[in-house]
């Protein structure tokens, strides 16, 4: 018994959803258009590196910085650092809010203050 309702569930999903090549044709293959619109609208491997050369070496300054402050515990030194389009995010743990503001203040400074989200947390204090 559970079998068939478990068949007849899925048979009405199908249903439901408009078959179950609802974006291609019965062998399941993917209409012409479809690829074109995927393909034209995606940024390759290469176009994203590219993007994300700014980014990388603004990662790699803040990280720079930070470790060079020899006031900093290791956890503010191990903070995970992401710059994106230019913004740049810090998580993880540090020891004291003093930390947390410090990490933040050298962000600021060598990113030119574009944004900082400031997303650690103080661990010990």
């Amino acid at each position: 018994m559970n079998n068939k309702l478990a068949m007849l569930v899925a048979a009405s999903l199908v249903v439901a959803s408009g078959g179950a090549y609802a974006d291609g044709d019965k062998k399941g293959h993917i209409k012409d258009d479809q690829v074109s619109k995927t393909y034209h609208t995606e940024k390759t491997a290469d176009d994203q590196a590219m993007m994300n050369e700014k980014d990388t070496e603004l990662t790699r300054r803040v990280r720079e910085q930070i470790v060079a402050d020899e006031k900093l515990s290791m956890n503010a030194k191990n903070i995970k650092i992401i710059a994106q389009n230019g913004k740049v995010t810090l998580k993880g743990p540090v020891d004291s809010a003093g930390e947390r503001n410090k990490v933040e203040a050298i962000a600021k400074k060598v990113s030119g203050a574009k944004s900082i989200i400031n997303q650690t947390e103080v661990e010990k204090e």
